[in-house]
């Protein structure tokens, strides 16, 4: 064992004089390590402390400026470190900081005087208490022997592996200096994280207020974000889970996974992309089953993990500013807060992707992209959630005047009334009779013109409405199945342009007939403007039954009509059908497919029936 110690006496010299030796000095606070640092590469992982000591390991000088990101690598990187006290030895403490807590493994060697070394093995895969220093980084005590100045430089190892991104940020810090830049980073760090726990409290609060699961989605992408965030900064380990380095190795990229599975989640009930674009969901769907993927992924191939988590935030990013700025066109509201959002998450999360591949410097933009990405990204979608609350509170507002003003409406004209009784019962009771019968007269008749078509005396959409959702609701408790028929008449502009618009309507009155005597009495035919129409059937026993009323539909709507002047109209129609199913989670998705079939027939032609199912 002494030959030994006494061998590498004799090597440390030698290994010294290849590298590059830092003298540092007292009252100086900090030291950025590279260019003085040296690098070697343990391709085969199998170099020991012994190995590194005997002088003839390649070490590559590093040059100032290098940011140390070396991307993902199996192999044992070793660092070298020579620093030279100041004449007398040096009378400050100094600290050793590796600013990149996610590593899974970091041993720390400082050789001391008589071929002795001290050594402190940490990392990720290691509780916390591993650390000598309770911080959320990597400290290892670099002070200086005070010995005279014939002595060589103390060096310091550090031999690292990792399978995530290597990043090896080394700053040489005094004590004094470092307390007080702690005080800074941990305060910013409360401030930060502090911001995410106040909107993720306010949008779960609206929540509850509102039941849009469109917050509650916000407010577990908030948290995701919070915990990939806190697990990068080491914060999550040092403070929530400092005895089970499972989950604090895990934490990190399954964090962001589980951030970008509900960053999909959000854009597809926000922007109601399953309704407006279903083609772009589908694509959707896929990227939230990666990301659920790449959430319990680190527990079996953690650099798999980090690797896929970046490439699919890369590919979901574009998509989403995509998406952004196509309901921006269409002005949808929120839409511009989103865009924003997304764009500056995507400009700071590449660059952070790109440092942990190794294509980027390690730099303050690099580093904390993502932490700035998001921070502006959480305030920008809190921004527009609460434009949706605001189009939620105005349409309930709105709702709630109209309520009011209807019933004011009819309060004045039955107080206006009783008033008329009032005065009239003294003289006639018959009258009084005659009065109320007219009063109820008009009150059925206001309804009857407040649900139905003053022209062809059909329902109106109104009162479609109200006995769709009521069908829907019986179908889904007895389950039965409702029918839609959306219609179009084919030539009748032509009609209007030659004959004139009351041809046209007579020719409307007399189609709408037919279309009643075709159908049940159970059933309703609505006029939804113009020539457009819409057939709802209750109850109806196959598909087949309904494309035989279709049919009959075509056929008598083909039929010529003679107005009253004497002219002979014939026009087609177009008619689009559909059936409900048990994804049809409200009425506008059934009328909407209904009202794709109509243009397939349209485009067909013409004068016939599409069926398009659910």
């Amino acid at each position: 064992m002494f030959l030994i110690r006494f061998l590498c006496l004799l090597l440390i010299p030698i290994s010294l004089s290849w590298g590059t030796t830092l003298t540092v000095h007292d009252g100086a606070a900090r030291y950025d390590l590279a260019g003085y640092v040296e690098l070697y590469e343990d391709a085969e992982n199998r170099m020991t402390l012994q190995d590194i000591m005997r002088g003839d390991v390649p070490f590559h000088a590093t040059q100032a400026g290098d940011d140390l990101s070396l991307g993902f690598r199996n192999s044992t990187l070793w660092l070298k470190l020579v620093l030279q006290a100041p004449a007398g030895g040096s009378r400050d403490h100094w600290q050793l900081e590796l600013a990149f807590p996610t590593l899974d493994s970091v041993t720390f060697y400082r050789m001391l005087p008589g071929g002795d070394y001290l050594t402190v093995e940490t990392g990720d895969h290691l509780p916390f208490a591993s650390r000598r220093i309770d911080h959320r980084n990597y400290i290892f005590p670099a002070d200086m022997e005070s010995v005279p100045e014939n002595i060589a430089p103390q060096t310091f190892y550090l031999r690292i592996r990792s399978q995530g991104s290597l990043t090896l940020p080394l700053v040489l810090w005094n004590s004094q200096a470092f307390a007080q830049h702690n005080q800074v980073s941990y305060s910013g760090l409360a401030l930060y994280f502090g911001a995410f726990i106040a909107m993720a409290l306010y949008n779960l609060m609206l929540f509850f207020s509102l039941r849009d699961r469109v917050f509650l989605i916000y407010v577990a992408f908030v948290v995701s974000m919070a915990i990939g965030l806190s697990s990068q900064y080491g914060i999550a380990f040092q403070f929530l889970w400092p005895t089970w380095p499972v989950i604090a190795n895990a934490a990190y990229p399954g964090g962001f996974a589980l951030a970008g599975l509900f960053g999909v989640l959000f854009t597809r009930q926000f922007l109601e992309t399953p309704v407006h674009l279903p083609r772009f969901d589908g694509l959707l769907q896929i990227l939230a089953a990666m990301f659920a993927i790449n959430v319990v992924l680190p527990f079996f191939k953690y650099q798999w993990a980090s690797i896929f988590v970046s490439l699919t935030a890369a590919v979901f990013c574009p998509l989403a500013l995509g998406a952004g700025i196509w309901f921006v066109r269409r002005r949808h509201y929120g839409a511009r807060y989103y865009l924003a959002a997304w764009s500056l998450l995507l400009v700071f999360t590449s660059t952070m992707a790109l440092r942990n591949l190794g294509w980027l410097p390690s730099n303050a933009l690099t580093l904390n992209g993502m932490q700035i990405g998001s921070a502006l990204e959480m305030m920008l979608l809190s921004f527009a959630l609460a434009q949706r609350y605001n189009k939620l509170r105005l349409e309930k507002d709105q709702a709630q005047q109209e309520a009011l003003r209807s019933n004011q409406q009819m309060l004045e004209s039955l107080q206006h009334s009783e008033l008329l009784l009032e005065q009239r019962v003294a003289e006639r009771t018959t009258e009084l009779e005659k009065a109320n019968s007219k009063l109820q007269e008009n009150q059925q008749l206001l309804r009857d013109m407040a649900h139905h078509d003053p022209l062809t005396g059909l329902a109106n959409r109104l009162l479609l409405d109200i006995r769709l959702e009521h069908a829907l609701d019986v179908a889904r408790r007895h389950g039965s199945t409702v029918a839609i028929m959306l219609l179009d008449l084919d030539g009748f502009k032509p009609v209007n342009d030659s004959y004139g618009h009351a041809a046209g309507d007579e020719l409307l009155v007399e189609l709408a007939l037919r279309m009643k005597t075709i159908v049940r009495q159970t059933d309703t035919v609505a006029r939804l403007g113009g020539d457009e129409f819409i057939i709802l059937l209750e109850s109806v026993a196959s598909e087949e039954a309904v494309i035989s009323v279709a049919e009959k539909l075509v056929a008598a709507l083909r039929a010529p009509v003679q107005t009253m002047s004497g002219a002979l109209l014939q026009v087609g129609v177009s008619i689009g059908v559909t059936l409900m199913n048990s994804l049809d989670a409200n009425r506008e998705a059934l009328i909407h497919r209904a009202d794709l079939a109509m243009y397939e027939a349209k485009a067909a032609g013409g004068n016939q029936a599409r069926f398009k199912a659910g």
